[in-house]
């Protein structure tokens, strides 16, 4: 499926899901300029230059990266989720050791305030848990 970029008030839109969550492309009353149309000559999208592509990783050549894209885009709607998921799941499971190491005295509710510490911030964590307020400021391995 290709895209088709077009002009919106907030930037670049694509042809596809608008920020509205409906179909189409972005037409607003005095924004839509009918760029990003293809040509009679039929180049697409003749008034936007081609421009170079950079890494998504400094250390992965480009052909190497464009495999890892091609990949991507061969995966089902599912698929990338269940990627995405795991990749949550790895990143919460990281955080929470690194708080179990930090503070190795602290009960499991200590760690969730902790993690929502990190999370949220100390602002509003202690706004959402109010016992959180207790733990602010206060060091590792101090209790």
């Amino acid at each position: 499926m290709s895209f088709l970029v077009m002009d919106a008030p907030w930037g670049r839109e694509e042809r596809g899901w608008n920020h509205r969550g409906r179909r189409g492309a972005a037409r607003h009353a005095g924004h839509y300029s009918g760029r990003g149309t293809t040509a009679s000559n039929g180049a697409y999208n003749p008034d936007v230059a081609p421009v170079e592509r950079l890494p998504l990783a400094e250390d992965t050549p480009l052909d190497v990266e464009q495999v890892q894209v091609d990949l991507w885009r061969a995966m089902t709607p599912q698929d990338k989720m269940r990627l995405v998921s795991g990749i949550c799941r790895a990143v919460d499971d990281a955080a929470r050791e690194g708080l179990r190491r930090r503070f190795p005295d602290a009960g499991p509710r200590e760690l969730f305030l902790r993690l929502a510490m990190l999370r949220l911030g100390d602002d509003l964590a202690v706004e959402a848990f109010p016992d959180a307020a207790a733990l602010v400021g206060k060091p590792a391995n101090v209790r």
